[in-house]
């Protein structure tokens, strides 16, 4: 996943942006493995 931020930023935020965050990188890994089945 490309972001632009760096990772000294990620300690500072709340834990609920961090969970969603995980989420995000969670459902985006499995969406990458399914576009790489796909291909």
């Amino acid at each position: 996943m490309a972001t632009t931020e760096t990772t000294h930023e990620h300690h500072q935020l709340p834990d609920a942006k961090k969970d969603a965050l995980k989420r995000l990188n969670y459902i985006d890994g499995h969406l990458n493995g399914i576009r790489k089945m796909v291909e």
